[in-house]
């Protein structure tokens, strides 16, 4: 869903709210595939390093999720909920800022919540 514009502004976006802790979804499912994610630019487009990883037995499976607090200012971490539910947080020192979501394939909505007007320079040719 995010590619390397959709990443840079991202990045800028100023957020919606900030929290201590990021709300995760718990159980796996492989319908719904729910997952933590930090992601990364890469020279074509973005990575994922997924932080959470289905345990349990055959019934039903929990998700075990990486300590999100280890993780360096200015991280950006992709949670899935379900097939079109997404939410993009930002890691912003102690706290982590709500900049991003989305409820439908192809339509990302961003939180800069209309405080300064950003340019954001999207030729990632140069």
């Amino acid at each position: 869903m995010v590619d390397l514009r959709a990443y840079a502004m991202l990045r800028a976006a100023s957020g919606a709210f900030a929290c201590k802790c990021i709300s995760l979804p718990q159980t796996w499912t492989p319908t719904t595939r729910p997952h933590a994610a930090l992601i990364l630019p890469s020279g074509e487009g973005v990575d994922r390093l997924y932080l959470t990883t289905p345990k349990g037995g055959d019934d039903e499976l929990s998700l075990e999720c990486f300590d999100l607090n280890e993780l360096p200012d200015g991280s950006l971490v992709e949670v899935r909920y379900d097939a079109v539910k997404y939410v993009y947080y930002r890691r912003d020192g102690y706290a982590w800022l709500k900049v991003g979501e989305a409820h439908m394939p192809f339509l990302l909505e961003v939180f800069s919540m209309g405080r300064v007007q950003e340019i954001i320079d999207l030729d990632l040719d140069d």
